[in-house]
């Protein structure tokens, strides 16, 4: 087996549940990058948010935003953008307005480029401020939209009840182009069409002239599944959903086991058997 780049999702998968890198897959994928493996994060997160670990591992690969809504690499302390793809600020419009008369009780935010706004701070929000250790900049997305600023991302947070009856709600909308989808029970997601994993991963892959088959992906959720189905090489997380484990090639520990750490180890650095 030949593996020269590897993606990682972050929540469920490289980060604990509380959100931390650990020390122990810190150290793996240093010692995996130092072995002259890349390795790059795929995430439904904004670039800010996924700074410290951008930082903590010295990624110099290009990353992946918003499910594949923005491409960017970090140099000399800024985003530079690779590929963007956004939401039709008409379909944000639309859909903010159902989200007011269907189930108000949902926090809305959105992200452009590698910034968070918010109408208000609900409870949700300040979970999510919590997890990110970022605060969002209060806007009114009205005034927003009449900028015609781009969207790359729109995110509800509430209960997982009136998440799920969201989503089902949003996709019976046959003029919506977006892509609509949970990556967690309590949050719902707002992309372009265009924003998705595996599209995202091929991109890389060519920009960093690694045929797929040398490429390992590691992920948990619905969102990671055509990302693990593009890689030659596929792990699931312990904590991952059935249908996933099913999909890939290999099943590690779970994220609050340092499965990357441990299913790194056991494929590019197994021990040594005694003779």
């Amino acid at each position: 087996m030949t593996i020269q780049l590897i993606f990682s999702d972050l929540d469920g998968t490289l980060l604990d549940p509380k959100g931390d890198l650990s020390q122990e897959n810190s150290q793996t994928i240093k010692k995996t990058i130092a072995s002259g493996v890349d390795f790059t994060v795929a995430s439904a997160r904004s670039p800010e948010e996924m700074l410290f670990i951008i930082k903590e591992l010295a990624i110099n690969c290009p990353l992946i935003a918003y499910n594949g809504g923005l491409l960017f690499t970090y140099q000399n302390e800024k985003f530079v953008p690779i590929e963007s793809h956004t939401v039709p600020l008409e379909e944000v419009a639309f859909i903010a307005e159902e989200i007011t008369k269907k189930e108000p009780t949902l926090d809305i935010s959105w992200y452009s480029k590698e910034k968070w706004y918010a109408q208000t701070r609900g409870i949700y929000l300040h979970q999510q401020q919590k997890i990110t250790g970022l605060t969002p900049i209060l806007c009114n997305l009205s005034d927003f939209l009449k900028s015609k600023k781009e969207i790359h991302k729109m995110m509800l947070i509430g209960e997982q009840a009136k998440i799920a009856a969201m989503e089902h709600y949003l996709n019976d909308f046959t003029h919506l182009t977006a892509a609509i989808h949970t990556s967690d029970p309590q949050y719902l997601e707002i992309t372009s069409q265009f924003a998705t994993k595996d599209a995202a991963l091929k991109r890389i892959a060519a920009y960093q002239k690694i045929p797929l088959k040398n490429v390992l992906a590691i992920g948990d959720g619905k969102n990671d599944l055509a990302m693990l189905h593009c890689a030659g090489h596929s792990v699931a997380m312990g904590n991952a959903q059935p249908e996933i484990k099913k999909a890939t090639d290999y099943v590690t520990l779970t994220n609050k086991e340092n499965g990357v750490s441990h299913i790194l180890k056991q494929l590019l650095f197994p021990p040594l058997q005694s003779q």
